[in-house]
């Protein structure tokens, strides 16, 4: 898999982010737990509101692929999006990680 660094940069429509927004933390949630998203969180800098995301994939389509279906991108609530190949290092914690569905499943707890 290879990285890849994602910067959306935010439309000026709060609201419309704002409606949206429990639904685009769930989803990246959901691409962390599958492996796909390594990272991801807003910029509080109020000249370019925006975000930056961090994630795991085979080629620049599938990145594109997995936030076309971001619910900040189906509600246009990103005017910008700018996807780069990262060669960067993830700590050894990175390595060693279990997802909350892979510690659920150790503990024997269900997901219904």
């Amino acid at each position: 898999m290879s990285l890849w660094i994602v910067h959306y940069t935010y439309d000026t429509r709060n609201s419309v982010r704002a409606t949206a927004l429990d639904e685009h933390l769930w989803y990246l949630a959901a691409l962390a737990d599958a492996g796909a998203m390594i990272g991801y969180g807003q910029f509080h800098d109020e000249a370019e509101p925006g975000a930056l995301l961090i994630a795991s994939a085979p080629t620049k389509q599938h990145v594109e692929d997995l936030l076309a279906e971001d619910p900040y991108v189906i509600v246009a609530a990103v005017a910008r999006i700018d996807i780069r190949p990262w060669d960067g290092h993830l700590g050894p914690w990175w390595k060693n990680r279990k997802s909350p569905g892979a510690v659920a499943h150790e503990r024997g707890e269900g997901l219904s």
